[in-house]
């Protein structure tokens, strides 16, 4: 994947504002969800170096399936 950067849109539906955090299992960055009329989101982008071990495929399957956080997308 080329390097994200502000304004970047991805599945054609999420616009990327700015980076939050960039550590873990890859990226976060807060967004605008284009289909919900600008509803705010946070957008996960995983890295494949980072979650191709068996430690990191584990550690994502550990994750809970609802996300607690409002706004947050699984």
């Amino acid at each position: 994947m080329a390097a994200l950067t502000a304004d970047t849109i991805l599945l054609q539906r999420y616009h990327l504002i700015a980076p939050v955090a960039d550590r873990g299992l890859g990226e976060t960055w807060e967004g605008v969800d284009a289909r919900i009329e600008g509803r705010r989101v946070l957008i996960k982008v995983l890295d494949r170096a980072r979650t191709a071990s068996a430690r990191a495929v584990a550690r994502l399957r550990a994750l809970p399936a609802d996300v607690p956080a409002p706004g947050a997308l699984a």
